[in-house]
């Protein structure tokens, strides 16, 4: 191989190397945030543009004064901190509780009676 292939061959490389780190660096980033938009969930609970988060955290950046409930996006039904299903269902989310809830979402039937047996 001359030194003007192995040359070329050295750029083509490091510039693949330098477009995969990239693509990794920003994968997550570009998951992070995600618009509830699920067209099977979202005609049957009207969940369309409700916002969704992959990490409690960034729900609750989102919404700091609002409690982050972990949103069953095939169901519309979200789960409490603490309730087992919280962050546990295969096709979920992180969303702001005040903002499910204009969209239609419910808490688990277990949440809204303990909430009725409160009042």
């Amino acid at each position: 191989m001359s030194k003007q292939s192995s040359s070329r061959m050295k750029i083509a490389l490091a510039s693949l190397l330098v477009v995969f780190f990239v693509a990794a660096v920003a994968a997550p980033a570009l998951g992070a945030y995600q618009t509830h938009n699920n067209s099977s969930s979202s005609s049957s609970t009207g969940n369309k543009g409700l916002q969704s988060f992959n990490t409690e955290q960034l729900a609750k950046q989102h919404c700091p004064s609002d409690i982050v409930v972990w949103l069953n996006l095939n169901t519309g039904v979200y789960h409490l901190k603490g309730e087992h299903l919280y962050g546990n269902t295969k096709n979920g989310a992180y969303v702001c509780q005040k903002e499910a809830d204009k969209a239609g979402d419910r808490a688990t039937r277990e949440q809204s009676t303990i909430k009725k047996t409160k009042a």
